[in-house]
């Protein structure tokens, strides 16, 4: 059973790749033209899962959006053996084991490591 499936980079539609596609509707010529007198064309319609799919897609751009999904990607499970920063498993060097896996988004493997803070002085 083959479940590759192809999106459009353009619209996230599920079918083609490009918006070149003819299909696409963000294909320049399938786009809602304006006529003469004013008045929008309404050949194309969207359907309701595109229209979430562009929605979430542009949610960087609305500060006063709510998402629309949840990205869960687990608890960390993992700490750093040099900075002892909290990672995930798929955040570690790609040619390091997963029994000894080394971390290089944290402390760039040991080269930036912060000492604690010094102790707090005494009340005056």
């Amino acid at each position: 059973m083959n479940n590759n499936v192809i999106f459009c980079s353009a619209c996230n539609e599920p079918g083609h790749s490009r918006r070149t596609f003819r299909g696409c509707r963000l294909n320049p010529r399938n786009q809602r033209a304006t006529n003469n007198e004013g008045v929008e064309d309404d050949d194309v319609e969207m359907s309701e899962t595109s229209r979430n799919r562009i929605d979430s897609f542009q949610i960087a751009r609305n500060p006063n959006s709510v998402p629309t999904a949840r990205d869960d990607r687990g608890s960390m499970n993992l700490c750093c053996p040099r900075c002892f920063a909290w990672m995930w498993i798929e955040g570690r060097i790609a040619t390091s084991s997963k029994i000894n896996p080394r971390f290089q988004l944290c402390c760039r493997k040991g080269k930036y490591i912060i000492q604690p803070p010094s102790s707090t002085p005494v009340l005056i």
